[in-house]
């Protein structure tokens, strides 16, 4: 669940061994999250996870991610067939994130 929003682009909340890697999903309380760059790792007890989207980042680093990240979701930060295929519903709003 989110506890806190620490910044604009970064979310504060306890994990309880949830599993992540580069390009998984995880529902996370009412969110979407879409992970970029990470290894696989096991997440506990409080995080921060960073915002990707376009909204969070300066142009220049949206450029940067979207350049590198070839899913259709990282341009409109809604869900794609990369996430349905993962059970995120069809259009539902998806943040892209970093720990």
């Amino acid at each position: 669940m989110v506890r806190a929003i620490s910044s604009r682009r970064a979310l504060t909340g306890n994990f309880s061994g949830e599993t992540i890697a580069g390009n998984r999903h995880l529902r996370f309380g009412d969110h979407h999250l879409h992970f970029l760059d990470v290894n696989e790792q096991t997440l506990n007890g409080e995080k921060t996870i960073t915002v990707l989207d376009k909204d969070y980042v300066t142009a220049r680093q949206f450029r940067k991610i979207s350049s590198t990240h070839h899913n259709q979701c990282v341009g409109s930060g809604r869900a794609a067939s990369c996430c349905t295929a993962e059970g995120v519903p069809q259009n539902a709003r998806v943040y892209h994130v970093t720990i």
